[in-house]
């Protein structure tokens, strides 16, 4: 076996910024099996890549262009329009055959970078997560503006330190569809928006505060961003969920308990802790997955049983994406296309019965057909 150092870029356009009294800085450090090293100024050491003629959706009637890419050892030649940027490499050493790395060397055409590269994409998550502890630390306690644009992500395989292999991470594509409204959905779209005229202005604000948030969820378009942003508009709308309409059996039994041994004890003050005991219970919330529960349960809609399981599921990932910062607490936590798109057609059927009391939602091919 042979050592081949692989690492993890990351090329941000620091706006605004520049150094007092310097042209650049840049210095080296250890952490979590990486070699980090931290580069500001106008020449990033793996140079950039400029992507031009891109868009962000697929088109299902034509051809949508996926972009030119075009590497610049200096940025100062790209026709990028600004020149001072924050680096962000990490770098550790990996293992591969000793016929991989010969070829990798010697023969550029081999494609052996690509193997190598693809060796190295299975630490990408720990690339990443270096990479987010030292351009928060950089932004939070010197200014975002420094990694407040980011402009390349590449996985890289050095050949020499003038030498390496890269692989670049474009922009997101959605693939849209073919849509046409035909006479039925025209006269359906003038009768709903004609009938909201006649909604209370309270109802108004409440439909206000949920589609502010489901707009800003449907725009997203990083997978784990838009899971969790789906959250949002649901939580709001399960605020009508009535909190007596909430069962939980096991609180309630352990709240029982406890009101059980307060009585019978010998305490002095027990009257006022019962008291208080008791003005604790009325400010206890049921949990989100109790809640949705609930709504399910009330709706009713074809296949909520199903829908209930799911959202646990989903409320469980969430949960564990946000107690990531939890020491004590261990977690492995993937949230794929699947996950996304199950957890927007259920966030999307609930809030349209919350609104409308009804199940119809827009139909589309990523939407699964449902059975009770």
């Amino acid at each position: 076996m042979a050592i081949e150092r692989v690492g993890y870029r990351r090329l941000y356009d620091s706006i605004g910024c520049s150094l007092s009294d310097r042209e650049e800085m840049e210095f080296g450090f250890a952490i979590q099996g990486c070699d980090v090293i931290v580069y500001i100024g106008h020449h990033p050491r793996r140079g950039i890549v400029i992507s031009s003629d891109s868009e962000k959706y697929v088109f299902p009637d034509g051809i949508s262009s996926m972009g030119k890419w075009q590497y610049f050892k200096d940025p100062a030649d790209s026709g990028y329009p600004r020149n001072f940027f924050t680096e962000i490499q990490c770098i550790k050493n990996i293992e591969v055959p000793t016929e991989l790395s010969e070829k990798f060397h010697n023969d550029k055409k081999s494609g052996a970078h690509n193997e190598i590269i693809t060796l190295a994409e299975k630490d990408v998550s720990n690339f990443r997560n270096v990479a987010d502890l030292v351009a928060g630390i950089i932004g939070l306690r010197f200014h975002p503006q420094f990694v407040l644009e980011l402009i390349n992500e590449n996985i890289f395989a050095i050949r020499d330190e003038g030498d390496w292999a890269y692989r670049i991470t474009g922009s997101w594509l959605q693939i849209l569809e073919e849509l046409s409204l035909n006479q039925i959905g025209v006269e359906a779209l003038e009768r709903t928006l004609k009938g909201v005229e006649n909604a209370h202005p309270s109802a108004h604000e409440f439909a206000v505060s949920v589609f502010k948030w489901i707009l800003r969820a449907w725009s997203e378009r990083d997978g784990v961003s838009k899971f969790l942003a789906l959250f949002t508009p649901l939580e709001i709308a399960l605020g009508k969920v009535s909190q007596k309409d909430v069962i939980d059996n096991q609180q309630e039994k352990k709240f029982n308990k406890i009101k059980e041994l307060i009585a019978s004890s010998n305490e002095g003050e027990k009257e006022e802790l019962l008291v208080y005991l008791e003005y604790l219970g009325r400010l206890q919330q049921p949990g989100l997955a109790l809640r949705f529960e609930a709504l399910a349960n009330e709706a009713k809609l074809t296949g909520y049983e199903n829908d209930i399981a799911a959202f646990r599921k989903f409320n469980k990932i969430r949960n564990s994406l946000l107690h990531r910062g939890d020491l004590n607490i261990k977690l492995t936590v993937s949230v794929g296309e699947e996950d996304t798109q199950q957890l927007e057609d259920l966030v999307e059927r609930y809030i349209s019965w919350i609104l409308f009391r009804d199940s119809i939602v827009y139909q589309t091919r990523f939407r699964k057909t449902r059975s009770s």
